[in-house]
């Protein structure tokens, strides 16, 4: 498991650990120059959201149209948890489970942390704070 801490060291020059709430633009070489919002960086992208009662092979059939890796599961409107495609090689084909029938509910992992687009920067980094120190509290290689 890759240290919290390691992603500081590998930072390129000028870039400072605050600004890592910010998204960075991926062809971007100068970070602080190509902040961005959260809500910026979520504009256009895909979000594809299932309840928990879809079948494992219709929410594959979506990851692959959609072109992404992860699902959110809602119920009734509250995220209940999320299904990555890793998540379904390990759990559907690991565990020998029909994708007709199994449902996300069966392979999701279940309430997942998440951040609203309208917290603060402060709450955003409290956030990341607690899962950087929940993340090292379990590793040996901190």
């Amino acid at each position: 498991m890759r240290r919290v801490s390691s992603a500081r060291e590998e930072a390129p020059a000028g870039y400072r650990h605050e600004d890592s709430i910010h998204a960075v633009s991926p062809d971007s070489s100068d970070y602080p120059s190509a902040r961005m919002s959260l809500d910026q960086y979520c504009r256009g992208k895909r979000t594809v959201i299932q309840n928990s009662s879809t079948s494992v092979y219709d929410a594959v059939r979506a990851l692959e149209s959609n072109h992404i890796g992860a699902i959110i599961v809602q119920d009734a409107g509250r995220v209940v948890g999320i299904v990555t495609d890793r998540d379904l090689a390990l759990r559907v084909i690991g565990f020998d489970l029909d994708p007709k029938e199994a449902l996300l509910h069966d392979v999701m992992t279940p309430e997942p942390a998440t951040l609203s687009i309208t917290d603060s920067e402060e709450q955003a980094i409290k956030w990341a704070q607690r899962l950087a120190t929940l993340s090292t509290k379990g590793s040996s290689n901190t």
